[in-house]
Parts: C-alpha cells; sequence; structure tokens
C-alpha cells in the first residue's frame, strides 16, 4: 500500500493503477488478519480438546486415551486421499493433507473425550453439540489456511466462475 501510494498520479491510467495496486494490497491484509485468526481457531479448539481429554483420562484412566472408531475408520481413507492428491495434482497435495490431517486430529481429540465421558455415564448432549460446533469451525478455519497458505483462493474462485479446465 505504503509503495501503490508513491506510484505517480500524473493520468487516469496512472491512477486507476494505483488504485487497482492498493485494493489488492487490502485484499492481502484482509486475508492475513483472516489466516491469524484462523490459526487461532484451529489452536484453541485443539487446546480445548485435548484439555478435556487429559481431565477425562485423568477418571477414566488410559482407555480414555484410545482412537474411537470414527478415526479408526478415517485414517485409512485419510491416506488415500492424501495419496490421490501427491499423485494427480500436487498443487493441491499440501492442501488436501493439512485438512484432511488436521480433521482427523481434531476427530481423535474430541471423539476419545467424548466417548470416555460416556462411558463415565457423564454424556450431555450440550457437550457433544459444543463439540460439533467447535470441529466444524476448526476444520472450516483448516479449509482456509490450506487454501490461503498454497494461494488456492484465487483457483478455487476461479474455477467456481468459469468450471474445471
Amino acid at each position: 500500500d505504503a509503495l501503490a501510494r508513491q506510484l505517480p498520479d500524473a493520468d487516469a491510467a496512472d491512477r486507476a493503477t494505483r488504485d487497482d495496486l492498493r485494493r489488492l494490497a487490502a485484499r492481502g491484509q484482509l486475508r492475513d488478519r483472516a489466516a491469524i485468526a484462523a490459526y487461532l481457531v484451529v489452536l484453541a479448539a485443539a487446546a480445548i480438546f485435548a484439555g478435556a481429554l487429559a481431565r477425562t483420562a485423568r477418571r477414566a484412566g488410559r482407555a480414555a486415551l484410545r482412537p474411537p472408531i470414527e478415526v479408526i475408520f478415517l485414517a485409512p481413507i485419510t491416506a488415500v486421499l492424501i495419496g490421490v492428491a501427491l499423485t494427480t495434482h500436487r498443487a493441491i497435495a499440501a492442501a488436501v493433507a493439512t485438512i484432511s490431517l488436521g480433521g482427523l486430529a481434531l476427530a481423535y481429540l474430541s471423539g476419545a473425550q467424548l466417548e470416555a465421558v460416556r462411558r463415565l455415564g457423564r454424556a450431555r448432549r450440550l457437550r457433544t453439540a459444543g463439540h460439533l460446533a467447535l470441529c466444524l469451525l476448526a476444520v472450516a478455519a483448516l479449509v482456509y489456511i490450506a487454501l490461503t497458505r498454497d494461494n488456492l483462493i484465487d483457483t478455487l474462485r476461479e474455477t467456481v466462475r468459469f468450471g474445471p479446465e
């Protein structure tokens, strides 16, 4: 933005170029702030779930740390998704890995805690709904992180607008 302000504005074309650059800079700043917020959401969700699992594991023992059935089911699917992404479209492989592995980790932390609480007879619908909402928010944040880190947002926007190649 500061460099764009220093550009000459002798005519309308110069002013238009400067304004376009300033708009792009503003969009970049907004994306940076959103990415920081997304990282904070993912870290907060992981910390909340890990803390809840640790507290529950103290009461329920090591059995609380067993992966829930959802994680056992999703782990091979995650491996296949990442493998396919690596072999077919390397540009999206890192994004697929980030979203898949991050989602699997969140599913483990949340699911193990909810399963242990259920075994202790302390299951509550409100807790389950909170876990679900936080997982959805954290996965959405992971998607945003993956798309911005790998510069895929513009590619995604273009694909939605004009269709696949």
